[in-house]
């Protein structure tokens, strides 16, 4: 179970933030001032060289705040607008509201058998190494998933995951692959969401502005460093912890295979929960919603640099489970308890396996390289 950590207390990200957009708002005022004035300015004063220089920056501050009265609420509500929403429920709704993937099917199961049986029907019953899945989501669990005998629950729960997990992986992987073209024309620094380059198109701009804001990135060194995926195995050992192999009540009623919290209105109230304690467990409209939550709760929160420190070394997931240490309580025994997840039950084959559209695209998320 995930633990609140202060510096994402929604009061404190909110004041942080308010503060943020404020000063953001009078950078982006002043910049497209300077880019729109600063060209006739120069031509001016170089034609009349008389014209003292406080006279043209005063000039300059008049245009800017033109500019900024004339530029259009939308616009500036995509550039400076802030993020009061906490990290660990931000990616529900950042992701839910961008690019989904057009090949994608999302199945509906009435119970464990239908599951089963869709799942056959599919191609996704017998998944022979190194093969390639159909993109078939399904968007939740069934009540009477714990009745199928034990080993027949783990099969139908992880081969309901691998399809999701994959697609989920494979938009962090275009993301990375993206932000890696546009780092080779530019050493451009991203602060507080803002960024400006005369070498990348207003396309490049926005997407490094979203991507910053969504990773809590400073840079393109530490976006670099964020947007990257994690092994299939671990993953898939995690949800099956974290779920009960997508019995828990937290899977079946919120579609919440990580456990993660949230502090919002919604959300399940734990049975467990300590007095004086006010999070719930976060609801999500489907198994895809929560699995890109959890991603980018990994990529992006403090607590896991460690992971991600760890992935500039290796994919491989037995190692990378040390950097989860802060994920629960039990901290060495959880660590303990995904690598006895992926090795008892050989998780490790589903590394391999590939999207059956994304064959000759080259995206293979279970097992890309940190660069």
């Amino acid at each position: 179970m995930i633990k609140c950590f202060k510096m994402d207390c929604p009061a404190v990200m909110s004041l942080q933030q308010t503060a943020r957009q404020l000063s953001r708002r009078i950078r982006i005022t002043f910049a497209q001032g300077i880019r729109l004035i600063a060209p006739p300015l120069r031509t001016l004063t170089t034609a009349r060289p008389g014209i003292p220089c406080t006279v043209g920056l005063g000039a300059l501050l008049v245009m800017a705040v033109i500019v900024n009265c004339h530029y259009s609420d939308k616009q500036q509500k995509s550039i400076s607008s802030p993020l009061n929403i906490p990290a660990k429920i931000y990616a529900e709704k950042y992701l839910t509201e961008t690019n989904r993937q057009s090949s994608t099917t999302m199945r509906n199961a009435v119970s464990a058998a239908d599951l089963v049986s869709q799942l056959k029907n599919e191609k996704l019953w017998d998944i022979p190494a190194l093969s390639a899945i159909p993109p078939v989501l399904f968007s939740g669990f069934p009540e009477n998933l714990d009745r199928l005998e034990v080993n027949l629950k783990k099969r139908t729960f992880l081969h309901t995951m691998l399809p999701v997990v994959m697609v989920a992986l494979a938009e962090v992987k275009q993301e990375r692959a993206r932000l890696l073209r546009i780092s080779t024309k530019t050493n451009l620094e991203v602060i507080d969401g803002l960024v400006a380059d005369d070498l990348l198109s207003a396309g490049e701009i926005s997407f490094l502005h979203n991507l910053a804001q969504k990773y809590k990135a400073k840079n393109i060194e530490e976006l670099r460093d964020k947007v990257n995926v994690f092994p299939v195995s671990m993953i898939l050992a995690q949800s099956a912890i974290e779920s009960s192999w997508g019995t828990s009540r937290f899977a079946r009623q919120g579609n919440n295979l990580f456990g993660i919290w949230t502090w919002g209105d919604s959300g399940i109230i734990p049975a467990r929960r300590e007095a004086g304690k006010r999070h719930k467990i976060a609801v999500y409209d489907s198994i895809l919603d929560s699995v890109k939550a959890y991603i980018l709760t990994l990529n992006r929160l403090p607590a896991y640099q460690e992971l991600r420190e760890l992935r500039k070394q290796t994919m491989e997931p037995a190692i990378m489970a040390r950097g989860l240490r802060l994920y629960s309580e039990k901290r060495e025994k959880y660590v303990n308890a995904v690598q006895q997840i992926i090795a008892y039950n050989k998780l490790q084959k589903y590394d391999c396996i590939l999207l059956a559209d994304d064959r000759e695209t080259d995206i293979n998320p279970g097992i890309a390289p940190h660069s």
